[in-house]
């Protein structure tokens, strides 16, 4: 056996030697939120055309009565469900993320935590403890490998190219693996990076989530039964993860303050079905409707002034939006929708509002300019200007540094809960909502997590 404290066996040592105890309440508390936030994107997605697709997709396939398909009567083996309610909550664009890196955990780690929970039986302290540990080591693993900039640069999906990392680590620990044998697991997934950006306006970036997640729980299970990786994942001179994700590559911060500093407060809930760098912009939109009167036909120019990555960004920069997955992306028609309905919520992105010739027309008004401050700011800030140009000459501005959901800028518990009941709505009545928030609130004294699965069904 190679050298025993290579990172790969202190991410190994760490992720199974964690004890719920030792987790700060406030990590815990956070955790359990987003357990929540991720349940909720993955019901709406279950229930979409997408996610039916999905479905119909696993019926060619063999199956097992495992684990729960969310929004379904039915149930499936622990590695189809991780990919198909991965695959749904990643739909709306809605779930949480790490800024910095662009990794969303409650889109890939809670759907496949909660498959093999119910599988095993496990308590909601184990599956709480399994995330948190999954967080923290998917976090620094994202955060050495710098996929939210360079890596984004090459193309890579952050959530899908780190992901499998976590989904192993919370298999291993739920499944009772040793160290050694986690280790093998986080070489084997590893070694299998998942998802790059030439589907990320289409059904496939979905798809290369749910991919990944269960790329994960599969190489849990083969390391179990004997299966071997190697541990250089990590620190191995050739063919590491860090050197084919990103030109730049850090590997001391990915075992650094493990245990000490909770990576997992680092993370926002998504307040918009929309890309991320759009969010700081919709919040500069709502507040310049908020503190000015003015109708939209008064507008001459919308001009926003980001960092030069949003600035730069392909996908932001598309327009005119052909489908729901591209009008995401299309910052002109996200902010024109925006302007026009007051509000950005799912309701601003169906096929009648994306061919309206109103808001098309508005969105031609929208430029992207790179901003000095906002670049000397990040990525510790968002920030983002808006300049609205009228007619008569004013000009108004807004600035947002922390968008709605940021950990600086939080979610309320009444907005969080809110926001879990307009898209859980789609597959749960208002009782089953009301248990499904009350059962993950108090989920470090649930027993069987059956007790949370058999909510999730339709």
């Amino acid at each position: 056996m190679k050298n025993t404290r290579n990172r790969c066996l202190q991410l190994a040592e760490f992720v199974l030697g964690l004890n719920f105890e030792d987790i700060p309440e406030e990590v815990v508390t956070k955790e359990k939120d987003h357990i929540l936030d991720g349940i909720g994107n993955g019901l709406y997605g279950s229930v979409s055309n997408f996610g039916q697709m999905v479905k119909n997709y696993l019926k060619n396939f063999p199956s097992e009565s495992e684990a729960v398909l969310w929004g379904s009567q039915s149930k499936v083996t622990v590695t189809q469900a991780a990919f198909a309610n991965s695959s749904f909550s990643n739909y709306l664009e809605l779930e949480d993320a790490h800024h910095r890196t662009k990794f969303k955990p409650n889109t890939i780690l809670t759907p496949a935590a909660i498959a093999i929970a119910e599988k095993t039986g496990a308590s909601g302290k184990d599956v709480l403890t399994a995330l948190i540990a999954a967080n923290e080591i998917c976090l620094r693993i994202a955060t050495a490998t710098h996929v939210g900039k360079e890596g984004y640069a090459r193309g890579w999906i952050g959530t899908s190219s780190i992901g499998g990392f976590g989904t192993a680590a919370i298999t291993a620990r739920l499944l009772d693996l040793s160290v050694e044998e986690l280790g093998h697991a986080l070489s084997i997934a590893g070694s299998q990076p998942c998802g790059i950006w030439s589907g990320g306006m289409a059904m496939s970036k979905r798809v290369l989530i749910g991919q990944a997640s269960e790329n994960g729980i599969r190489s849990a299970i083969m390391a179990k039964e004997g299966l071997t990786g190697d541990f250089d994942i990590f620190d191995g001179n050739w063919g590491n993860i860090g050197d084919i994700i990103s030109p730049v590559y850090q590997p001391d911060i990915i075992t650094r303050d493990l245990g000490s500093d909770w990576m997992t407060l680092e993370i926002g809930l998504e307040n918009y079905p929309t890309k991320g760098g759009a969010h700081s912009a919709i919040d500069c939109v709502l507040e310049l409707l908020k503190s000015n009167n003015f109708m939209t036909d008064e507008i001459d120019d919308i001009l926003v002034r980001a960092t030069t990555g949003i600035a730069s960004n392909k996908a932001l920069q598309l327009f005119p939006p052909t489908n729901f997955y591209e009008a995401q992306n299309s910052m002109p028609y996200i902010l024109a929708v925006t302007l026009i309905d007051k509000q950005c919520t799912t309701e601003q992105f169906t096929d009648e509002k994306i061919r309206d010739s109103k808001i098309l027309d508005l969105a031609k008004l929208v430029r992207i300019e790179s901003s000095e401050e906002a670049d000397r700011l990040a990525p510790k800030t968002k920030t983002t200007f808006v300049d609205l140009k009228l007619k008569d000459g004013r000009t108004l501005t807004s600035r947002i540094d922390y968008c709605k959901g940021e950990p600086e800028n939080p979610l309320s518990r009444v907005e969080l809960n809110e926001k879990f009941k307009r898209v859980a709505c789609e597959v749960l009545d208002e009782r089953r909502m009301d248990q499904v928030i009350e059962v993950v609130g108090g989920l470090e004294e649930i027993v069987d997590f059956s007790s949370l699965t058999e909510l999730l069904s339709e």
